[in-house]
C-alpha cells in the first residue's frame, strides 16, 4: 500500500501549550537527538533542564563572568535603557518559519526571526550540535529544552539567552516546547541492518500514517478486536483529539519513579532489552518527526506508554516501586486506546494487585507470555552461523537448563526425545554445558523449550544463529509471527505430547531443513534482530505495508501456566 502522506498538526491552545510546557520538565522519553539508530557507541543523552532561564544581558552576564555584583547592576541599566528604546523604536514583531505548531521545537534549518524596524535577526536551531544562533544585534530568547543541549552563539553585538519560552520585546509568544532529557539516559545500540531492512522502515523525519492522508483520525476497528478476544463487551473508544498532550501525560505520570533508570541484568546480560528498544527507537521517531506529523502518523490509533517495566521491576526487588502503576492508571482513559511492550514473565502487571481486567484498554506486546500479541524475547544478538549441513553430528539437540519451566515440563521433554531417539537410532545431544553455540553448529534441528514463562531466549538466539527451532509449549504457544510457525516456515512448534511424532515427521524430510534455513536466514535481520522487531511493530500499530507478521491472540487463561 502507498505510504500517505502525514496530517498537519493543529495550533495549540494556551492551555495545550502550558501542558505541554510542564510536561517538558520531567519527561523520560529520548530527545530529539542526531545519534543514528546504529550508532557504533551508545550516546549519553544530557539533561537539559540545567539549563535555566536567564533574562537580559544582567542574567547572562552574572551566570558566565565572574565580576558577580558589578556585571549584574551594569546588566540592569543595559536592560532598562534597551526597554526605553525598544518603547520608542516599537516592540518588534515575532514570526516562526518552518515550526511544528504542534512542538515548536526547533529543528535542523528551522528558525525563529525578529523584525524590529528595518533589522531582522534570526535564531535558528542545526542538527550539529543543536546551535541557536543570534545575527548581528538580536535578542531573543529560546527554550533551552526546544534545543536540547544546546551551545549559544553571540553575534557581534547582541546576544542570545536560553530561556522558558520564545520571547520578543519583554513580551512572550505562546509557543512550548515538548521533549527534555532525563539525565543518564541511554540510547541503546541497534545492530546494523540492511539496506534491505532500513529501507522498509519509517524515516525518522517522516511517522508512517495509520489512516488514509485524507482523515485526521486513525481507524481503532482492528485494535478494538484485537482487544476483544480478550474481553468481548469491549465498549466503543474514540481517539483523544488532544493526542499529543495526553501522550506526554501519560509518560509523564512515570517519570519520577525513573530517575535513577539503568538496565537490568538476567542470564548473563545487562540490556538493552526489547523495552529499551522500544523507547528509543519510537521516542527518536517521535522526537525526530518531520512537520506536520501527528502521534497516530506514529503509533496508529494507540497512545503509547514507553515505561521500561521490567528494569523497574528487577531493580526493585522483583516488585514495582509503590505508586508508579497507580500513577500511570490515573491518567488513562477509559475511552481511549493504549499500547505498551512488557518483557516480564509475569506480565506487565508482574505481582501486583491490579489485574489485566482492570486495564481492558491497554493492549500489550509482550515478549514474556502473558500479554495480546507475543514479540520475541530478545537477548544478546548472536551471530549468524555457517556450517555444513550434511556433515553435522546430531538430528537435534538441547543445551540448557532442564528444570527452568513449569511442572518439570523440561523434564519431560528430555525423557519423550530419549525415548524417540532410542527407537529411531539417530544422535542427539541433551546436556547442560556452557559449548551450546558449538553444539548447535553440529545440529540439525534445535530444542527451544518455553522457560520459566511462556517464551525463552533461546528461540530468537537459534533463529539469530541461523538454524531450525523446534518451539516446545505447554498449555498455550507464545511465539512471534504465528503464521511462520504454523505453516512451519521457520520452525516447528508442538507441546510434549506430540514432540516424538514430529521428530518422526521432520527426520522423514531432512532435506526440508536446510530449505527452512535458508528461509530463515533471509528472515533474521526483518524479524528476529531489534531493529526488524521495531519495525514489525511499527507495522502492526499503524497498518504500513500491509500490518507485517505480529499478530494478536486472547490473554491467556493464567500468567505461566505455574
Amino acid at each position: 500500500m502507498p505510504e500517505p502522506v502525514p496530517q498537519k498538526l493543529p495550533r495549540l491552545s494556551q492551555e495545550d501549550a502550558n501542558e505541554l510546557d510542564s510536561a517538558s520538565e520531567d519527561s523520560h522519553l529520548v530527545p530529539r537527538s542526531k545519534a543514528p539508530l546504529d550508532s557504533p557507541e551508545p550516546a549519553t543523552v544530557r539533561d537539559s533542564s540545567a539549563l535555566q532561564a536567564q533574562r537580559g544581558l544582567g542574567r547572562s552576564c552574572l551566570y558566565t563572568t565572574g565580576f558577580g555584583l558589578l556585571c549584574f547592576v551594569l546588566g540592569a541599566l543595559w536592560s532598562t535603557g534597551e526597554q526605553a528604546w525598544r518603547q520608542r523604536a516599537g516592540t518588534p514583531t515575532l514570526t516562526l518559519t518552518n515550526v511544528n505548531a504542534r512542538s515548536s521545537v526547533l529543528a535542523s534549518g528551522q528558525s525563529a526571526h525578529t523584525t524590529g524596524g528595518s533589522e531582522t535577526w534570526t535564531a535558528t536551531a542545526q542538527t550539529s550540535g543543536q546551535e541557536a544562533r543570534s545575527g548581528t544585534g538580536s535578542n531573543i530568547h529560546i527554550s533551552a529544552s526546544s534545543i536540547g543541549a544546546a551551545d549559544a552563539t553571540r553575534g557581534s553585538s547582541g546576544n542570545i539567552n536560553l530561556g522558558s519560552s520564545i520571547s520578543s520585546g519583554g513580551a512572550d509568544i505562546a509557543v512550548t516546547t515538548t521533549s527534555a532529557a532525563v539525565a543518564s539516559t541511554v540510547i541503546p545500540e541497534m545492530p546494523t541492518a540492511t539496506s534491505a531492512v532500513r529501507s522498509s522502515m519509517p524515516a525518522l523525519s517522516t511517522g508512517a500514517s495509520a489512516t488514509d492522508s485524507s482523515s485526521t483520525t486513525p481507524n481503532i476497528e482492528q485494535a478494538l478486536a484485537c482487544l476483544r478476544m480478550t474481553t468481548p463487551s469491549l465498549g466503543d473508544f474514540v481517539y483523544p483529539s488532544d493526542a499529543e498532550a495526553h501522550f506526554l501525560e501519560v509518560n509523564r505520570s512515570a517519570s519520577k519513579h525513573l530517575k535513577r533508570h539503568k538496565y537490568h541484568c538476567a542470564a548473563g546480560y545487562c540490556g538493552p532489552w526489547v523495552e529499551n528498544y522500544w523507547i528509543h527507537y519510537f521516542s527518536a521517531l517521535w522526537n525526530n518527526r518531520g512537520p506536520g506529523t501527528r502521534l497516530h502518523d506514529i503509533f496508529g490509533p494507540y497512545i503509547p506508554i514507553l515505561v521500561p517495566w521490567v528494569d523497574v521491576w528487577v531493580n526493585s526487588g522483583y516488585h514495582f516501586p509503590p505508586g508508579i502503576i497507580e500513577d500511570v492508571r490515573r491518567v488513562l482513559r477509559p475511552n481511549a486506546l493504549y499500547i505498551t511492550v512488557a518483557q516480564n514473565d509475569e506480565g506487565l502487571l508482574a505481582r501486583h494487585k491490579l489485574k489485566m481486567a482492570d486495564i481492558p484498554n491497554v493492549l500489550v506486546l509482550s515478549a514474556g507470555g502473558y500479554g495480546h500479541v507475543p514479540l520475541p524475547l530478545l537477548k544478546a544478538t548472536e551471530p549468524l552461523i555457517n556450517s555444513e549441513f550434511t556433515s553435522r553430528k546430531y538430528f537435534v539437540s538441547y543445551m540448557g537448563s532442564f528444570g527452568h519451566a513449569p511442572k518439570g515440563m523440561r523434564g519431560t521433554m528430555k525423557a519423550r526425545v530419549m525415548e524417540w531417539a532410542k527407537k529411531s537410532k539417530l544422535n542427539i545431544k541433551l546436556d547442560t554445558a556452557d559449548n551450546w553455540r558449538h553444539v548447535m553448529a553440529d545440529t540439525k534441528v534445535s530444542l527451544t523449550p518455553r522457560g520459566f514463562g511462556r517464551s525463552a531466549y533461546h528461540i530468537a538466539e537459534t533463529i539469530q544463529m541461523g538454524f531450525v527451532p523446534i518451539y516446545v509449549w505447554m498449555d498455550t504457544p507464545w511465539i512471534p509471527y504465528e503464521e511462520l510457525w504454523t505453516e512451519e516456515k521457520i520452525g516447528f512448534m508442538t507441546d510434549c505430547n506430540g514432540l516424538k511424532d514430529l521428530l518422526t515427521r521432520i527426520a522423514a524430510n531432512e532435506s526440508r531443513l536446510l530449505q527452512m534455513e535458508q528461509r530463515i536466514r533471509s528472515l533474521r535481520e526483518s524479524h528476529f534482530l531489534p531493529e526488524g522487531v521495531m519495525d514489525q511493530i511499527s507495522r502492526f500499530m499503524t497498518g504500513r505495508s500491509g500490518g507485517g507478521d505480529l499478530r494478536c491472540q486472547k490473554l491467556p487463561n493464567s500468567i505461566r501456566d505455574a
